[in-house]
């Protein structure tokens, strides 16, 4: 279980850390913002990174009794697939939902991303603490950092893995 949690800790924040800064890089404006004021808006750049290209893609559970869900029956033992990317793309919960916005403030109490209830990730304060201080560093560090070639892609389903990032830190 510790190999587990080390694993999948380790794999979700490197994965959230390159599509985070990626988008950055694709929004100079903002960008630059975050690279001005990196201590005030590290928690809305890490909250926006994990909203809009989320590196869990859904969250599976297992139907512990007879469900109707909309008009269908969902028996017992079911296997059930959440979509996240669905979830934070919701025009309910949030403003212009395709816009990358680190100023944004229609996010949750609580980052769905991270599960709820007793699923909740057990390394969820870790991980935001990782990704705001790696975040920073590299704005304060190398401020002018380019991407090279294409953004990076993540894959379509479950944890979705980043196929490559190139970037030039300036």
């Amino acid at each position: 279980q510790v190999a587990a949690l080390i694993v999948a800790g380790s794999d979700t924040t490197r994965g959230t850390l390159c599509m985070t800064l990626s988008t950055l890089l694709q929004h100079p404006e903002q960008w630059q913002a975050f690279c001005a004021d990196p201590d005030g808006l590290k928690r809305n750049v890490v909250q926006e990174g994990l909203r809009f290209e989320p590196v869990v893609g859904g969250i599976p559970r297992i139907a512990t009794e007879d469900l109707d869900i909309d008009g269908h029956n969902v028996p017992s033992g079911s296997i059930l697939v959440f979509s996240v990317i669905s979830a934070l793309r919701d025009p309910e919960t949030y403003a212009n939902p395709e816009t990358f916005n680190i100023h944004r403030t229609d996010h949750p109490k609580w980052h769905p991303i991270f599960g709820a209830g007793a699923h909740r990730c057990l390394g969820e304060a870790l991980a935001r603490a990782e990704l705001e201080e790696a975040l920073v560093a590299i704005a304060r560090l190398a401020p002018n950092t380019k991407l090279i070639g294409t953004p990076p892609k993540l894959s379509d389903i479950g944890l979705r893995q980043v196929d490559q990032m190139r970037v030039a830190f300036a």
